[in-house]
């Protein structure tokens, strides 16, 4: 007979990895008796039900009982069967025996008939095959390109501490914030984010294993695969829109990696849990390579991302500059600029081009200095070179704090936390710049100093 999968109530497997039941819900949907939130996937189960439900066969022949021993087929020999049960009640069982000599398909018996068949070796990918085939690899929520940026608290950890915590900044908060980046960390410190953040984000939009491996996350499966105690682990929450593309609710994932691994043939890989979606799969190292990023890395090398027209205030105080320069004006009203300790008024395009200056201020990258030398040379305010602080028209306020460190290298912390070094060169322009600005002499933001 030829089952269509509509008709199909139930498919129980045994086979030399185990057994499993397929159950039927009527509506077009299967799942796996027990673990009914697997995802299966479609392609796969499709092809599972025709080879269970139309058995085509290569070969026939009718044998005796005795026969069947030549085929792998005897009652007390044939370990692989299926079992599918219609939607009206009829059972269909079917044994699978040995290889065929071409290697090309395998001898089947049909309950209750005296022949032999020879199934093609399709059935290695399902009916032979554990579970796990049929499961979809998916690891984390799909997105795609208008949602995959509104990821919301990304945190990754690097065993059970928190390596880095970042956040999607909603326009409301970006001006409030006078932030330009949509992205921005909380931990270690208050950095924008860089590119490289936006295209793990990316990632996300089929974020898919290379084969699912279990679907058992029980403790001695986590074990088995080094995730009791992972290595690192990924939470962050997937934002879902409704149909006129707004947020309308979240999606929480958690990821759980092992160490890198390394196969038979050089490759490497992880091992990784999703609680999301109940699975254990292997994942090539390229598609998880960011676990073991630096800092720099994530974050962006431009330090001052501030839009000028959310912002009341900039004040810098060093040992050679002293301003304060406040701000008014919208989108709608032409800013205008009161530099306070002088009583001066700058002009208007050349403030802009001291701001260009400070847009153009970029770290060079992590700084070696060990925890102690960094409390060293924080705790003397004389290593102070400058104090730049910015006030949006929210109040909200950022110090950018700079300690020159060595002939060329300038330390800086951001609202008191700090991992990162720039030239000293830019910092003196900056500085240099801004007195241009208070004298009414012209900034040149494409100079050197």
């Amino acid at each position: 007979d030829h089952i269509k999968s509509e008709n199909v109530a139930s498919i129980f497997v045994s086979n030399s990895h185990g057994s499993y039941k397929i159950i039927g819900k009527g509506n077009g949907t299967f799942v796996i008796d027990g673990y009914e939130h697997i995802m299966l996937n479609g392609e796969k189960l499709t092809q599972m039900i025709i080879n269970a439900g139309y058995t085509l066969s290569t070969f026939n022949a009718s044998v005796s009982e005795e026969d069947f021993v030549k085929y792998g087929l005897a009652e007390d020999e044939s370990d692989a069967y299926f079992v599918l049960t219609a939607r009206d009640g009829k059972r269909y069982t079917v044994y699978i025996g040995d290889e065929t000599l071409a290697g090309s398909g395998y001898y089947a018996r049909y309950e209750g008939r005296n022949s032999v068949y020879v199934l093609d070796d399709s059935i290695e990918n399902d009916i032979l095959a554990p579970v796990t085939s049929l499961v979809d690899p998916l690891l984390a929520y799909p997105s795609d390109l208008k949602s995959f940026y509104l990821v919301r608290n990304f945190v990754l950890f690097h065993g059970t501490e928190i390596f880095l915590k970042a956040d999607y900044l909603n326009p409301d908060q970006r001006s409030e914030l006078a932030a330009t980046s949509v992205h921005r960390l909380s931990i270690p410190a208050e950095y924008d984010a860089g590119e490289n953040y936006d295209d793990v984000l990316s990632l996300f939009c089929s974020y898919v294993g290379k084969e699912v491996l279990s679907i058992d996350l029980s403790e001695e499966s986590l074990a088995k695969y080094g995730l009791l105690e992972p290595a690192y682990q990924l939470y962050f929450d997937s934002t879902i829109l409704d149909e006129n593309g707004n947020p309308s609710s979240v999606v929480s994932n958690l990821l759980a990696y092992s160490e890198r691994q390394q196969d038979e043939n050089g490759n490497y890989f992880y091992y990784v849990a999703s609680s999301l979606f109940g699975i254990i799969a292997k994942i090539d190292a390229i598609s998880a390579d960011f676990l073991t990023w630096d800092l720099d890395k994530w974050v962006s090398s431009s330090i001052f991302q501030i839009n000028i027209m959310n912002v009341s205030s900039l004040s810098l105080k060093g040992k050679d500059v002293n301003a304060t320069f406040e701000l008014k004006g919208d989108k709608n009203e032409e800013l205008s600029v009161f530099e306070r300790v002088s009583g001066t008024t700058p002009e208007i395009s050349n403030f802009r081009n001291f701001w260009k200056v400070l847009l153009s201020v970029t770290h060079d990258g992590a700084v070696t200095l060990n925890e102690t030398e960094i409390a060293d040379l924080l705790a003397d305010e004389s290593n102070l070179l400058l104090e730049l602080t910015v006030q949006t028209r929210a109040g909200q306020k950022r110090v950018l704090r700079f300690y020159p460190y060595s002939d060329r290298r300038v330390f800086y912390t951001v609202n008191g936390e700090g991992e990162f070094y720039l030239s000293n060169t830019l910092l003196y322009k900056a500085i240099a710049d801004a007195n241009r600005v208070i004298n009414g002499e012209a900034v040149d933001p494409d100079s050197r100093y």
